[in-house]
């Protein structure tokens, strides 16, 4: 899973090299801190998002 910054506007896929434009995609969580992103991913991952 690639986490990007609030603001960023591209973020490069580190398995394919593919430049992804943030802001044609949908955000399905925002974290502060790098504990609460992985409580977002986990939740996400297990379907209850």
């Amino acid at each position: 899973m690639n986490l990007a910054k609030t603001g960023q506007k591209f973020k490069t896929c580190p398995y394919c090299g593919f430049r992804n434009r943030l802001s044609q995609r949908v955000f399905l969580a925002y974290a502060s801190t790098p504990g609460e992103a992985s409580k977002a991913v986990k939740r996400l991952k297990a379907g209850k998002a």
